[in-house]
């Protein structure tokens, strides 16, 4: 089952996504909230494809920032696989345990 996802747009969620950005850039940290959103909401997280429809962007801007994202520890691949628009399957980017309780300090 997939989750909803839809552009959170709280002002802690605004917050904690500058927050994220300080580290590690603009995009890459609304790419982090929308993620972070839905783990805290019970999920598992989202992949590319589901961030691209949220926040409007390109599949390279996204993916770009998704890897620097993993590369900097904030997110993993969480072992579950979801297919995209084109039906392909794909990676479901979580966050890392560490990187949930530096968002939750923002807030």
């Amino acid at each position: 089952m997939q989750p909803t996802v839809s552009n959170n747009t709280t002002d802690t969620s605004t917050a904690a996504a500058a927050s994220v950005a300080d580290t590690v850039g603009k995009l890459a940290g609304e790419c982090f909230d929308e993620i972070a959103v839905i783990a805290y909401n019970g999920g598992v997280g989202l992949t590319v494809d589901q961030i691209e429809q949220i926040l409007k962007r390109t599949h390279q801007s996204v993916s770009a920032r998704v890897n620097g994202l993993r590369d900097k520890g904030w997110v993993v691949d969480s072992g579950i696989k979801r297919p995209t628009r084109s039906g392909r399957k794909a990676i479901v980017w979580a966050p890392t345990t560490l990187a949930l309780q530096k968002r939750s300090m923002a807030r």
